[in-house]
């Protein structure tokens, strides 16, 4: 399972430089600048999201309205707030995110007192629960019955086919139950709309997705309609369940939880019990209970549980560029009603450089070249023959967060200087003499004139490069990252800096059911000037599997597929046989004959299409950070596939590894032992009942994922090689150094050796 191991890694490079680059002029472009008369030249793009003027905006100071609980300003360092939005995302698939705000970090975190204190405190609220109010109720059957209106509306096309499709979507989402759940006049059971949300989160996967057809509706935000669904059931049975006879006695058991879980130090909590927490806090959010213990915990677990630093280093080899080497042989401009035509030769080079700003990253992309020239201007009866040299330099600001990118305007610089050849005028005396006087003395005027032109078109040139190098980064970053992570609710919340020697990313994967890194464990220091480090909770992979795989049925071979989008070209290869990397899998591949190849992918397909998994509701997969050592459990809650007799129950398959050293120093994780797979109540049993547990449908559970929780994982690093420009400059890179710990993988790449 090495692609869970990688995803932050992979996803964060995603996040925080996607479609980084320069790229070289193609011909096509460089004769369209032709025919309009400029000079081509490389260009540039890379990525932010405001217009800035020609010099990074200074420090603001910190403010804090009253009716606010966010900072706003610019400090040094980063910490994070919650922005609640009650009235709206009560599911914990679309719950209020955690927002990132750039508000003043003092040298301590904020210390509310020892886990027993705050234990103590979270059990004296017991006894202060506030009954539901019947306008509670109505308002979130009402805004329930909205959401259903509006997914009925979608169903509603006409035409044959897309009637079909739509039917067969009604009869996947109970249609007439979900209706009847939102307008009838008596209140709806709690069991009733723990049902429909089962069924509306059935409907959300591909496996259901795919029958019933997505096309007619896709446009229209359908996938997002059933989102809004889901969430509003979520409100209304919370909201419904505590305003039963029990709501007291289930407030109080749910502070009791709280307590003994906080009563703890969180660096030993598991991936489960950060999910209770999480739920509980979340749960007592759509109450309207006690809000200033919500927000008191929650400020406890809301570090970044994402950090990448990437060093000017990487940088300038992503954005790295051939020098320009270009000839112009129709050069034409008009110069104080002189006609110019002539042979422009331009050279020069672009560079990236990071500008200082903590609240978004900015790169300067900067062209720095000369371009020589023969000319013949015509001004009858004058014709002028000349060389010249026109010195260039011309900059733009492009930054990036987690809108996208954007480029402010080009600021240039260009000064000509002209040397005359020949002056020939086709006159009498009096002309002849009266010329060269008059070309002579509006040489500088010329000279300045012509140094304009050239900054106009220099400032044309760069500026048309980033609108379109960067539209393109932006659409690639939207639809391939942003978008569908969006569609999940679990698009993270992102802060990008920069400074004069690295560009850093803090990334928080958490809305209000889940809880993010805890701050009074700092992540693992940025030791030495690594070529890319990321830091990574364990929270940020857990959090985010569980907002788009909790209680969804996926094939192999699009979960793989899904996986791979995240993190490179090859990742699907390197988890389609265990042990092997994607070299060796073209290597072996290579000796096939056609038709072994061709026999060899289409059971490849079969099998990954035909194996399915549908995830467990609240926790599908988790990863968990020990001292060198680390645990990976996939719940499943029903298995197919051809390779058992019958569909399989509910196991946990988990798979424990350490950390060791392999050969020549490279880090690499052993799994201890074979892999565990046993049903979610397998620590009730008693080792007799355990040792029961190999039936022929759980060997077969565990030969299927050898594949993917192999007993060794390389740790090969990130191969950018094949990947599409720009990344493909960064070739590959090595893990040389791997450790984990409360939480917390660290990871630090260096190029590899050619």
């Amino acid at each position: 399972m090495r692609c869970f191991f990688m995803a932050g890694a992979g996803l964060v490079l995603s996040l925080s430089l996607a479609h980084v680059g320069i790229s070289r002029t193609t011909n096509n472009d460089s004769e369209s600048l032709r025919q309009a008369g400029r000079p081509p030249l490389a260009h540039g793009s890379a990525g932010l999201t405001r217009l800035l003027p020609a010099k990074p905006a200074q420090s603001a100071q910190l403010t804090r309205p009253a009716d606010s609980n966010s900072w706003i300003g610019e400090l040094d360092h980063p910490v994070l707030n919650r922005s609640w939005q009650l009235t709206s995302d009560w599911d914990p698939r679309g719950a209020p995110s955690i927002v990132l705000a750039a508000a003043h970090a003092t040298s301590q975190p904020h210390d509310s007192g020892s886990p027993a204190d705050l234990a103590e405190r979270v059990r004296a609220y017991k006894g202060t629960f506030r009954p539901i109010a019947p306008a509670q109720l109505a308002a979130a059957q009402a805004d329930l019955k909205t959401k259903v209106d509006r997914l009925g509306w979608l169903l509603s096309g006409s035409g044959a086919d897309v009637q079909a499709a739509n039917d067969a979507w009604k009869s996947a989402l109970h249609w007439n139950e979900l209706q009847m759940a939102a307008s009838q006049s008596s209140p709806a059971k709690p069991d009733e709309l723990r049902n429909l949300a089962e069924i509306i989160r059935d409907a959300q996967s591909s496996e259901t997705l795919d029958p019933h057809g997505d096309d007619s509706a896709a446009g229209l935000g359908f996938r997002t309609a059933i989102d809004d669904v889901g969430r509003a059931l979520h409100r209304y049975r919370v909201l419904l369940s505590a305003s039963g006879p029990d709501g007291q006695h289930q407030f109080d058991e749910r502070l009791d939880a709280l307590a003994k879980a906080l009563g703890s130090n969180p660096a030993t909590w598991n991936s489960t019990e950060a999910f209770d927490v999480g739920r509980w806090l979340g749960d007592m959010q759509v109450e309207g209970q006690v809000p200033e213990l919500v927000e008191e915990i929650h400020e406890r677990f809301s570090q970044p549980n994402l950090v990448i630093r990437a060093p000017k280093e990487f940088i300038a080899k992503l954005t790295q560029q051939d020098p320009v080497d270009e000839t112009n042989k129709d050069f034409r401009d008009t110069i104080l009603g002189t006609s110019i035509v002539g042979t422009t030769h331009i050279q020069g080079q672009k560079t990236v450089e990071l500008v200082p700003n903590d609240r978004q990253a900015v790169m300067a992309i900067t062209f720095t070249g000369a371009v020589a020239s023969q000319t013949v201007g015509y001004h009858p009866p004058v014709t002028v023959t000349s060389h010249s040299t026109t010195d260039l330099h011309g900059t733009v600001w492009v930054t990036i967060n987690g809108d996208g990118f954007t480029s402010g305007r080009a600021c240039s610089q260009a000064c000509t200087h002209t040397c005359i050849d020949c002056i020939a005028v086709c006159g009498g005396r009096l002309v002849q003499r009266i010329a060269p006087k008059r070309v002579y003395k509006s040489k500088p005027e010329a000279e300045c004139v012509a140094g304009q032109h050239a900054e106009q078109r220099l400032n044309e040139r760069i500026e048309s490069d980033a609108v379109e190098s960067l539209g393109k980064s932006n659409r690639n970053y939207k639809a391939k990252l942003r978008d569908p992570l969006m569609s999940w609710g679990a698009f993270p919340q992102i802060r990008y800096s920069t400074t004069a020697n690295e560009l850093m990313v803090h990334a928080l994967e958490a809305n209000s059911f889940q809880l993010a890194a805890p701050i009074t464990i700092a992540s693992p220091a940025f030791d030495g000037n690594p070529f890319l480090a990321v830091r990574l909770h364990q929270t940020f992979v857990n959090n985010l599997l569980s907002l788009s795989l909790g209680g969804r049925t996926v094939s192999q071979a699009q979960f793989e597929d899904s996986v791979g989008n995240m993190l490179g070209p090859d990742v699907a290869a390197k988890t389609r046989k265990s042990g092997e990397s994607s070299k060796e899998i073209r290597e072996r591949e290579a000796k096939m004959t056609d038709a072994e190849r061709e026999q060899f992918e289409k059971d490849l397909k079969f099998k990954r299409a035909n194996r399915k998994i549908t995830f467990a509701e609240s926790d599908p997969v988790t990863i968990d950070f020990t001292d060198r050592a680390f645990s990976i459990t996939i719940r499943g809650t029903h298995f197919e596939g051809e390779d058992l007799d019958r569909p399989a129950g509910a196991e946990n398959i988990t798979a424990r590894y350490n950390i060791v050293a392999g050969p020549n120093g490279a880090q690499r994780a052993a799994r201890v032992g074979e892999l565990e797979v046993a049903p979610p109540s397998w620590r009730k049993l008693t080792p007799l009942q355990r040792t029961t547990l190999k039936t022929a449908e759980v060997d077969k559970i565990r030969g299927r994922f050898n594949d993917l929780l192999p007993p060794t994982i390389e740790f090969q690093g990130l191969d950018f090689s094949n990947s599409a420009p720009p990344w493909n400059k960064i070739g590959s890179l090595q893990a040389y150094r791997v450790s984990s710990g409360n939480g917390w993988l660290a990871i630090d790449w260096r190029e590899a050796a050619q």
